[in-house]
């Protein structure tokens, strides 16, 4: 596999388009197993981002480590994180391959599932799969 640094968009628009989604249900709050984030407040959203980023950062290091050409040239320290606001809301779909995609690129580390960031990915997937048409409509069972 392979694997690369995200720019900060894609988390901005992973941010903003999850706040615009729970600001009806869940009054703005993300909810994992290990953390709660309150998706109003921007010190929260600066966290969630440099939570996602540090993982992004620490796979694709963990992934070239071997690769004295990468750690020479390419290997640098998270930098900070913050959040900006000036992205567009994107649809469910649209998000919901945004987290594929954060999902692949951020995976090289060996507990990578067990991660907080895995578990922020999961929820926010979670939320956009609520969010589909039709799936209100949709039977619970069979």
């Amino acid at each position: 596999m392979s694997a690369y640094i995200l720019n900060d968009i894609n988390i901005d628009v992973l941010i903003k388009s999850t706040a615009n989604i729970l600001k009806n249900t869940y009054g703005y709050k993300l909810y994992t197993r290990f953390q709660t984030f309150d998706l109003w407040e921007d010190s929260e959203r600066n966290a969630l981002g440099n939570i996602l980023k540090a993982q992004n950062y620490a796979s694709v290091n963990y992934r070239y480590k071997d690769n004295a050409e990468y750690m020479a040239e390419c290997y640098q320290p998270t930098p900070e994180y913050i959040y900006r606001d000036d992205v567009p809301v994107l649809d469910p779909i649209a998000i919901i391959k945004i987290c594929n995609c954060y999902d692949y690129q951020s995976c090289e580390t060996p507990n990578y599932e067990s991660t907080l960031p895995a578990r922020i990915i999961d929820s926010i997937r979670s939320h956009m799969i609520t969010n589909l048409p039709g799936y209100d409509s949709a039977k619970w069972g069979l």
